[in-house]
């Protein structure tokens, strides 16, 4: 039990970003809801307001013509006037039923709220991205100290919900974008059981349009509803992933915006093979929306545009219903602002930021030789994960069979599904060949997170091929006592699971914190330190630099890829001259450098003397479990 409450222990400044991210939320669901338009599907308030919000920061930033908090407040005012304005005319905010949906995830956000940044790329480049919009109010640029991101050319979208949120919390909320992620999955999940829902319960010809705006309008959202839509997206979900879902990383909200998009381009077809007009314009702009709120996030996703834009090109040429000049006329609505927010930021980047972002290197550097070892890596990760692999092979192979004669709205999923998926494993495997180093390449580096960015768009596909079956099953139901168990899941896994949740409590993590508070109380900025760890890949290190940000600058690191190890540690002290060593186990060799006797398992501050190195202070190692 006193684990539990442990875990759920928010300090006094967490529970202040907590109540600053609801505002920030509130306040783009408002602009959200002005933006897609009287006909959205609301559950996608959100999405269509981080893009509103993303682009505006991204457009204005990059014209460099007014300081960011000059924009935030513009920003606050707009949010009002929307806010006012939807309550006047809709009496709410958000989805129908929505509200229920919060009350059950409480328990999940206030055990995020209580949790510390602790992933590699949240403290290498996603936070160090918002901490320079908060220190500098701009983006990176020549005129400004340089970013102590690692890709500081990476868009900013994830970044500004933690500007944002720090602005209205007065400090630095470094759990805002988990916080924010759990809300888009629920909005997420929220979205797809309604559509699964008005399958299940349509009434026409399988090969009419199901679902129709109509039918999507009438599910009603009790609290069973509520509870089933956030288990679809979780529990129910193949790529949801725990630790991507409570960190700063883009791949959560890239799964959520591409997914929001692909359902929209979907819809947006079935109107059209409707001959419904005004639907299918109403469509293609929120999924003009959602894609751009997925550019705003990695400039990779453009991808996701462009394999979009191919399975509407392969539908409007094979699918009879469809007309093609019909898909040219509303094709503008769709890819104007997506591509002009990208071309703004790519020229920004250009002109402005050196580096700081992944490139494709000249075709004839590319590992043309290890593209069979590179597949078989990729084939191997996904044997592992079939869930997910197994949905989207099915979707592919049943394109396959549909693309002949592909008549129905559920064939029309299944292309962009397969379309997407193919696309996009193209592209990660001409990314492994001439963009990841050699090593990476042949490992296949973060195949199944990448992987995790179409998450959305194999869950609809999977939730809709559940939802046929189930309307084929005239006596089917979903007993009370079901309904009500769905409910309490809910509500209790994050109380139940809270320790699994919690994986910032971790030792290790907790233990570099710690020492990086320590160092910070010992040194000055006119010190410098080097830091060393012999048996990890810097893990250590990664976590201790986030902490002594501008504290005694950092002039080295060494990891076990440093060997051997004391030839290579004499020869930074030589070059980098620092005034102090961090050593995470001082080996036999290099003992040689301190005069005082050492004990095992112990990580040491040393600092230099007029007649060598003397130990200032020491730790113990932390737990290995």
């Amino acid at each position: 039990m006193t684990a539990i409450i442990n875990s759920f222990s928010a300090s006094p400044a967490q529970l202040i970003g907590f109540a600053a991210l609801l505002c920030l939320a509130l306040a783009i669901a408002a602009v959200g809801a002005v933006t897609g338009g009287k006909k959205r599907m609301p559950e996608a308030d959100l999405i269509y307001g981080w893009a509103a919000v993303s682009s505006l920061f991204t457009i204005i930033g990059s014209l460099q013509i007014l300081p960011f908090t000059i924009i935030a407040i513009g920003f606050a005012g707009l949010s009002i006037v929307a806010l006012i304005f939807i309550v006047k005319r809709a009496g709410r905010i958000g989805a129908p039923g929505a509200w229920r949906a919060i009350l059950l995830i409480l328990p999940m956000m206030f055990l995020a709220a209580a949790m510390i940044p602790s992933q590699w790329d949240d403290l290498t480049h996603w936070l160090p991205n918002a901490r320079f919009l908060i220190e500098h109010d701009a983006f990176p640029n020549a005129s400004l100290p340089k970013s102590h991101s690692t890709f500081p050319a990476y868009p900013y979208g994830v970044a500004l919900i933690t500007y944002l949120t720090s602005k209205i919390a007065g400090s630095i909320v470094e759990n805002a974008t988990s916080l924010f992620n759990i809300l888009l999955v629920m909005s997420f999940g929220l979205l797809v059981a309604r559509i699964a829902v008005a399958i299940a319960q349509c009434k026409t010809d399988p090969v009419g349009i199901c679902p129709s705006p109509d039918q999507l309008k009438a599910v009603k959202t009790g609290w069973a509803f509520c509870a089933l839509a956030i288990l679809i997206a979780t529990a129910f979900s193949p790529t949801y992933v725990t630790r991507l879902v409570l960190s700063s990383y883009a791949d959560l909200p890239t799964t959520i915006t591409v997914g929001v998009a692909s359902i929209m381009v979907w819809l947006m077809l079935n109107a059209m093979s409707g001959n419904d007009d005004q639907s299918a314009n109403n469509y293609a702009w929120q999924a003009s929306l959602a894609i751009t709120a997925a550019i705003t996030l990695k400039q990779v996703n453009l991808v996701f545009l462009l394999s979009l834009l191919i399975s509407i090109g392969i539908l409007a040429i094979l699918d009879r219903t469809i007309s093609f000049r019909a898909v040219l006329r509303i094709c503008p609505r769709l890819i104007i602002l997506p591509f002009a927010v990208y071309v703004i930021w790519r020229l920004y980047v250009s002109f402005n930021i050196s580096g700081g972002e992944h490139a494709f290197r000249p075709l004839e550097a590319w590992v043309w030789d290890k593209a069979d070892e590179i597949l078989t890596r990729m084939s191997l990760i996904a044997s592992k994960k079939g869930g997910y692999f197994g949905v989207m092979t099915v979707a592919t192979i049943s394109a396959l069979v549909f693309l002949r004669h592909p008549r129905t709205a559920f064939h029309r999923l299944t292309i962009i599904c397969a379309t997407m998926f193919l696309c996009y494993n193209g592209f990660l495997f001409s990314s492994y060949l001439g963009a990841f180093t050699e090593g990476e390449g042949l490992r296949a580096a973060s195949y199944w997170r990448y992987n995790t960015h179409l998450g959305g768009v194999c869950l609809v596909f999977a939730a809709c091929v559940l939802a046929h079956g189930w309307r084929r099953c005239e006596r089917c139901r979903i007993p009370s006592a079901v309904a009500g168990l769905a409910i309490v899941l809910v509500f209790a896994a994050p109380i139940v699971l809270a320790k699994k949740f919690r994986f910032d409590r971790e030792p290790r993590i907790i233990y570099a914190r710690m020492i990086a508070e320590n160092l910070r109380a010992s040194l000055s900025p006119n010190d410098k330190l080097l830091l060393a760890e012999f048996d990890t890949d810097g893990r250590y290190q990664m976590i201790m630099r986030y902490g002594l940000y501008r504290s005694a600058p950092i002039v080295a690191e060494m990891t076990a890829r440093d060997k051997p190890f004391y030839k290579n540690l004499i020869k930074r002290l030589n070059q980098t001259k620092p005034t102090h060593i961090w050593i995470y186990d001082l080996t036999p060799e290099i003992t040689k450098l301190v005069a005082a006797p050492v004990r095992p398992n112990q990580s040491y501050l040393l600092e230099r003397h007029s007649d060598g190195w003397a130990i200032k202070r020491s730790w113990p190692h932390p737990p290995r479990d």
